[in-house]
């Protein structure tokens, strides 16, 4: 059976533009977790340079940085709606 989804495309169909996601990042200094939130903009498949496969990547909104960034799907997890974000809103137009 040949595989025709994206690495990451599964985890990718749960998600759809516009919606609350989080990453975290390894904070060097502190050595813990540090939590990003932004907003899904767009969903994509590409080929990845190093690994030389197709991969679902989200282009997102972070909050924290006021850029797009581009992230691999399966590292983002969607904020539920019992979660609150604690930045501000007032900036996003």
């Amino acid at each position: 059976m040949i595989d025709t989804q994206p690495f990451g495309g599964i985890h990718a169909n749960v998600f759809n533009p516009g919606d609350l996601v989080k990453w975290s990042i390894w904070n060097k200094g502190t050595g813990t977790w540090d939590k990003k939130y932004g907003v899904i903009i767009k969903i994509k498949n590409k080929i990845d340079e190093e690994s030389n496969r197709m991969v679902s990547v989200s282009e997102v909104y972070a909050y924290e940085d006021d850029e797009i960034k581009q992230l691999f799907t399966l590292t983002l997890k969607k904020v539920v709606s019992n979660e609150e974000y604690s930045g501000s809103y007032r900036h996003i137009g």
